[in-house]
This record gives C-alpha cells, structure tokens and sequence, in this order.
C-alpha cells in the first residue's frame, strides 16, 4: 500500500515504512573511528585511552607511515611519529587515532558519550567515522 498526498505538482507517493509499529528497538552506534590530533596531545591521549583500554603495548609498526605506534588488544591503535621534526614535516605535526567498533563495544553507550566528550578539548580532526543502525523487530 503506497499512500498518497497532493504536491503543488500533483499527486506523489509518499514513503510507507512497513512495520514500523513491530520495532522494539532502534539503536544507533559508531562501528569506526579515525580521529588525529595536535603532537603536543600525545600524552594526554594515550592516557585517555589507557583509561578506558587498559595498559597499551608499543611497537615501532606505526599505519599511514608513522614511525610507532601504541596499541590495544581490542584493536585500538595510537600512530605517531617519536621525531617531532618528522611529525611536522610529514603529518603536520599531527598522531593519529584508530579505533574500529569492536573497541568501541566494551564502551558502554553512555561511557561512550563521555569518551568522545573528552576528546573535544584537543581539536581533533576527524578522518573517519563510520556509524551503524541496529533494527530490532518483534518476533
């Protein structure tokens, strides 16, 4: 069934979401994450991160040709360069945060809120975000 309505152009399908009603729970989320950051904020980062991973390994197998980089088992990735004349030269004096959406489920959703709160005090600049929509439907 297409419902109708009148238009200043005549008559136009308007969209009919079926079962609509039978939805129990729409959730939406952030399945990835990819977020840089001013060098000087290395250190607070890292440890906002560690607050909410736990301890990070470290390994000189930085992504996108950074030098290092900081990592979680659930992983989560902190990319930089440990030459700050290189940063600047290279990725304009900038470090690198990845985070896919396994990382982000063992945040709770209100927990997740705060996270990328805290974030905001430290300019970053977003390279990616990848969001998702959960429909659940009664049976």
């Amino acid at each position: 069934m297409v419902a109708k309505m009148k238009s200043k152009m005549g008559i136009t399908p308007r969209t009919v979401i079926r079962g609509v009603k039978c939805q129990i729970k729409n959730e939406v989320g952030i399945d990835w994450l990819r977020i840089s950051f001013l060098q000087q904020h290395l250190k607070k980062i890292l440890m906002l991160l560690e607050f909410y991973f736990g301890k990070a390994a470290q390994d000189g197998r930085g992504l996108w040709s950074y030098t290092d980089r900081y990592f979680w088992p659930n992983g989560a990735s902190l990319n930089y360069d440990s030459d700050v004349s290189r940063a600047s030269l290279i990725h304009n004096g900038k470090f690198t945060v990845e985070i896919p959406g396994g990382a982000l489920n063992g945040v709770a959703e209100t927990d997740l809120h705060l996270f990328l709160f805290n974030f905001r005090g430290y300019n970053p600049t977003c390279g990616r975000i990848d969001v998702f929509l959960m429909i659940t439907t009664a049976p």
